[in-house]
């Protein structure tokens, strides 16, 4: 009993924030679907599972160092380590994002059947997303290692409050547009915060 309390304490702000990340990820296609029809909440959606899947990469990378990364948090040379990763992460995802914005069309034909001027340019729009998303792994894993998940936990809840706003504001006027550009403010608002508040913990040492 004494163990499962333990954990359930020490994993309380990542679940939160897991949460938190879960659902600001479905605010666009929500108050989209407010805004607009079942068709417009499609297209979007499909360049939306794209930027997904490709950021599922970052995922594999993260959880990849993170036992090495938590191994040697209290090692000065780990910092130089993850700015290294951050750098590769940086680069693939830049290629990717030039890719797919540049064969946007084809890309859509391959998922759709067809180019749809809508997903075409949402998947423009988004391309540069994982890149956003993937940079910030060097600043959670500092935040994490520092057990400083309180601060991970609220840069989500900031970021999604943040995006929740920027949809109800843009989406009516915007349609996907909107929602596509909530999704990148808010991605880039957080892992800038996150980044802040690493640096506020040592990650510039």
């Amino acid at each position: 009993i004494d163990a499962i309390k333990y954990q359930l304490i020490e994993g309380w702000h990542i679940f939160i924030s897991t949460l938190g990340i879960n659902m600001y990820k479905q605010n666009s296609i929500f108050v989209l679907g407010i805004f607009s029809d079942n068709t417009i909440v499609g297209y979007f959606s499909v360049a939306k599972r794209l930027m997904d899947i490709v950021n599922s990469l970052n995922v594999v990378v993260s959880q990849s160092i993170y036992p090495y990364t938590m191994k040697n948090i209290l090692n000065k040379f780990i910092y130089g380590f993850l700015k290294k990763v951050g750098i590769i992460i940086a680069l693939y995802t830049s290629i990717i994002g030039l890719i797919l914005m540049i064969f946007s069309d084809f890309v859509t034909r391959l998922l759709a059947g067809d180019v749809y001027y809508q997903i075409s340019l949402s998947i423009k729009l988004l391309a540069f997303v994982p890149l956003f998303i993937g940079i910030n792994v060097p600043a959670v894993h500092i935040l994490l290692g520092r057990k400083k998940d309180a601060l991970f936990t609220k840069a989500v809840i900031i970021g999604g409050l943040l995006d929740l706003l920027l949809n109800f504001l843009l989406v009516p006027f915007f349609s996907y547009i909107g929602s596509c550009v909530s999704v990148i403010i808010t991605e880039i608002f957080v892992t800038s915060i996150l980044y802040w508040y690493a640096f506020k913990v040592g990650y510039n040492e």
